[in-house]
């Protein structure tokens, strides 16, 4: 018989073991639970017993007879696990923004298992659309699940970036004779950005066409 259950932090398990007296006996007695097979070293505390993979040993008492002692294996599974992470998003007109978090499953879990999402570090209150969680910036907690087993439960920060706004701005520059000027955009670049991000140029309010020298844009 093997009985097993997931590992801790530490690689060891946390078994119950009266929990499987039913299957032990098969319900014909009493199981008591020792270390050795000479009996001579009780298990005091059964129903929590933490240790790694080993082998006990069970007697069944039927209150006249016992049996033989009963090797029991105690397996201890592998539990996954998990990373913490962050996750950025640009934030709205009221200062909220719409984060994925699937984004960062893999992150969490390294590839190897299912991740589960809650708002609060006890993973009691679940995250129903992670896809789509909207806050103002908070620390939510991922939990990696293989299937078998799951992982301690760790934060992911979630980073609200503030949205950035372009400053209106003018530059002139001297005509070559032709009725056009050689402009340099990127001496007012800081003028616009005010020194929050990189500037983009682009011909026409749809920005669709992007300018490929703006520090030698040829312009009339």
């Amino acid at each position: 018989i093997t009985i097993s259950v997931c590992a801790n932090n530490a690689g060891e398990g946390l078994f119950d073991l009266p929990a499987s007296d039913p299957q032990v006996s098969g319900g014909l007695g009493g199981v008591d639970w020792f270390y050795d097979i000479l009996l001579s070293d009780p298990i005091l505390n059964p129903e929590s017993f933490l240790t790694e993979s080993t082998v006990v040993y069970a007697v069944i008492d039927n209150g006249t007879c016992i049996s033989d002692p009963l090797p029991i294996a105690l397996t201890v599974l592998e539990s996954p696990t998990s990373n913490p992470a962050s996750l950025e998003t640009c934030a709205d007109s009221t200062g909220q923004g719409i984060f994925n978090l699937t984004q960062v499953d893999t992150i969490v879990s390294g590839g190897l298992g299912n991740v589960l999402w809650f708002e609060n570090s006890a993973g009691s209150i679940s995250i129903l659309t992670p896809t789509a969680f909207v806050s103002a910036g908070t620390v939510v907690f991922a939990q990696v699940n293989n299937g078998i087993c799951v992982s301690e439960i760790v934060p992911v920060d979630l980073i609200i970036i503030n949205a950035v706004s372009a400053t209106p701005s003018s530059i002139s520059a001297c005509d070559l004779g032709s009725g056009n000027g050689l402009f340099n955009l990127n001496t007012i670049a800081n003028t616009i950005s005010s020194g929050s991000g990189v500037v983009s140029w682009y011909f026409g309010s749809t920005a669709l066409l992007l300018i490929p020298t703006p520090n030698m844009l040829m312009s009339g």
